[in-house]
C-alpha cells in the first residue's frame, strides 16, 4: 500500500535515453589521388561530415588533409581499397582494416562499417570469403552503420555473367540475419557502355540496425561533385535511444 505522503519515483537522468547523430558521407573514388582529393574538398569542408567511407581506393593512405580538419586510413590491394576519412573531433578506434573492409568505434558509442565488395564477375570463392569475413564484424550490441560500394544493385546486368551467389541476394540475406535496414536509393552508377549517360544500378548503399522513423531513411545522391562514376551518398544517421551512461568516461578509484 502507497504512503499518504510518498511521492512518485521521478526518473534520474541515468534513466533516460538520449540521441545523437552523425553525418555519413560514401564516396567511390576510382581511384584516390591528389586531384581527386583537392576536387572533393568544397563538398566534403562545406558538408563536414562526421565521416567519409572511400571505396575503390587502390592505394594505401594514413594522412591528415585539409589543414588537418580530417585524418584518412585505409589498406588497399592493386584494384580495390577502403579507407576512412574521420573528422578532427570524432574520437575513433579502427578494429578491423582489410583492402575490402575497414571497420571502426565512434565515440565508444557506434560501430561504422565501410567497404569495398567484390563485383558479380570476381571468382565466388573470394566473393564468399568477403561476405563471411564481413558478417563477423557485424556487432550485435552497438548501434551500426555500414556504408560503401556494395557491388550489390538489385537490377538486372547487361551482357554480364554473375558468378555464383547475385551480390543482392547475399546482401538481403546478411539484412534479414542482422535485421539491418537497407536505405532505399536511386541508381548510384552510371555505365560507361551507357549511351544516354542516365544512373543504371544501384552498386552502393547505407544500411542500419537502428530504429529508423520515416524521415531518417533519406539518402542524399550528389552527381554535380562526384569525383568518379559513382554518386556520392550522404546520410545523417539518428540514433533515437543511446543509453545515458554509453559512451561516457567511467570514475576511477585509486588505492
Amino acid at each position: 500500500m502507497t504512503e499518504p505522503n510518498a511521492h512518485p519515483q521521478l526518473p534520474t537522468l541515468r534513466d533516460r535515453n538520449r540521441s545523437k547523430h552523425y553525418c555519413v558521407m560514401a564516396i567511390n573514388v576510382d581511384g584516390y589521388n591528389d586531384k581527386k582529393e583537392l576536387l572533393m574538398r568544397n563538398t566534403i569542408l562545406r558538408t563536414r561530415p562526421h565521416v567519409v567511407i572511400l571505396s575503390e581506393t587502390c592505394t594505401n593512405l594514413h594522412r591528415t588533409v585539409y589543414n588537418g580538419q580530417y585524418t584518412v586510413i585505409g589498406t588497399s590491394g592493386p584494384a580495390d581499397g577502403v579507407a576512412v576519412m574521420i573528422r578532427q573531433d570524432v574520437q575513433y578506434h579502427i578494429t578491423n582494416k582489410t583492402t575490402r573492409i575497414i571497420s571502426l568505434q565512434l565515440d565508444d558509442l557506434v560501430t561504422c562499417i565501410g567497404t569495398y565488395a567484390p563485383t558479380e564477375q570476381t571468382a565466388d570463392k573470394i566473393k564468399v570469403q568477403y561476405w563471411e569475413h564481413l558478417t563477423r564484424l557485424i556487432p550485435t550490441d552497438k548501434p551500426l552503420l555500414i556504408a560503401g560500394d556494395l557491388n550489390a544493385g538489385h537490377e538486372k546486368t547487361e551482357a554480364r555473367t554473375i558468378k555464383g551467389i547475385p551480390n543482392y541476394t547475399r546482401l538481403r540475406t546478411l539484412a534479414g540475419q542482422f535485421n539491418l535496414n537497407i536505405l532505399p536509393t536511386p541508381p548510384t552508377w552510371i555505365s560507361k557502355r551507357s549511351k544516354d549517360q542516365r544512373p543504371t544500378r544501384t552498386l552502393d548503399r547505407i544500411l542500419t540496425n537502428t530504429t529508423t522513423k520515416p524521415t531518417d531513411t533519406e539518402v542524399l545522391l550528389d552527381w554535380e561533385n562526384a569525383p568518379a562514376d559513382h554518386a556520392i551518398l550522404t546520410y545523417k544517421w539518428n540514433i533515437h535511444s543511446i543509453g545515458y551512461d554509453q559512451g561516457r568516461p567511467k570514475n576511477a578509484h585509486f588505492a
